[in-house]
């Protein structure tokens, strides 16, 4: 795992979301004009019915005042380790590239790659780095829309407070078409940045690390190759990292690794498709249907005081071994040495 976000802009991040779909729903609630209004006069209603026309003034005030000092201190404080990164980041465009990406991606979405090759379409996307396009897309209009957002939204507030002089008509309405376009700019942005993080196929590890701050490195190898080459030629990560890739701990893996010891280990035991009498113990040669729990003790017994077997006729001085049990046990057992195996467990 690798760390993408520190901390605080994880948790500014959040905050910053809450602020931003709160500031929406009570932006919205206070336009009482009907031609202006773009959800319909049920929802200022509804808002006004809660908190009344002039709280729910009151209230978004509050949320655009503390989402402004919020944003203050974290500019202050994380300067140089988190915002003057970040919009290195996002502010780091390649049109052409980009735009490549954002229309490849979106039919992708729509058509899938299949229907994109049989209409002889590429399907690729170009490399990333520490953002894809579309998240460089949408930080870039959320930036010039939150300074929009900030500096009208202070006047609108100065001029509601009567902070400003009078005479200041013009200078209001371009404050409140500012206000306006910036919110309606973050109104479209905020669901499909929303919908691509949270719901676009293979985008689960991305969402994850904006709550723990760590993103796995096959995630960036995968969707961020750039980023990822950055990594390698910093020493961060060895290129080998992410492969060979790991197979998956299910069932069926695990039983062919026992399977796979337990033949390596077992071979000294046979020979030709027969158990070696010198190298079998006496739990596998009783489970031997041609030997037995009785000879494998007799076998096992005769091996300790006498040594390895060197034939099998060797065997007619173990007890209960006559001739008619010997024929048998050559059809199913060895005492040849196996050269070269060797249990490894």
């Amino acid at each position: 795992m690798i760390r993408r976000h520190s901390l605080s802009a994880v948790c500014m991040h959040w905050f910053n979301a809450f602020c931003w779909i709160a500031l929406l729903f009570t932006g919205f609630a206070l336009l009482s004009n009907p031609a202006m209004q773009p959800v319909g006069m049920w929802w200022a209603d509804l808002w006004t019915g809660v908190f009344g026309a002039y709280g729910l003034l009151v209230f978004h005030l509050l949320i655009g005042s503390a989402w402004l000092a919020v944003y203050f201190l974290y500019l202050i404080f994380g300067l140089r380790h988190d915002v003057i990164p970040f919009l290195k980041e996002v502010f780091s465009l390649s049109p052409a590239s980009d735009m490549i990406w954002c229309i490849r991606k979106g039919m992708r979405l729509v058509l899938g790659e299949k229907a994109m090759r049989s209409m002889g379409l590429d399907p690729a996307l170009p490399p990333q780095g520490f953002y894809n396009a579309g998240q460089k897309l949408a930080a870039v209009a959320a930036v010039l829309c939150s300074v929009g957002l900030a500096l009208s939204g202070l006047f609108l507030a100065a001029l509601a407070l009567h902070l400003v002089a009078p005479g200041s008509e013009d200078a209001a309405q371009w404050a409140l078409f500012i206000h306006l376009l910036c919110a309606g700019v973050m109104a479209v942005v905020l669901p499909i940045h929303i919908y691509m993080a949270a719901f676009a196929p293979g985008e689960g590890p991305a969402l994850r690390s904006m709550f723990s701050g760590f993103i796995p490195v096959t995630f960036i190898r995968h969707h961020n190759p750039l980023w990822y080459e950055q990594l390698v030629r910093k020493g961060v990560i060895r290129p080998e990292t992410t492969f060979p890739k790991e197979p998956a701990m299910n069932i069926k893996t695990i039983a062919s690794a026992v399977l796979a010891a337990v033949v390596l280990c077992a071979a000294p035991a046979f020979a030709d498709g027969k158990m070696n009498l010198n190298t079998a113990t006496e739990q596998e040669l009783s489970a031997n249907p041609a030997v037995g729990p009785e000879l494998a003790k007799g076998i096992v017994e005769f091996r300790e005081n006498v040594g390895d077997i060197k034939s099998m006729d060797e065997l007619l001085e173990v007890k209960g071994v006559t001739p008619e049990v010997l024929e048998k046990l050559k059809q199913a057992v060895t005492v040849e040495a196996i050269e070269g195996a060797e249990c490894s467990c």
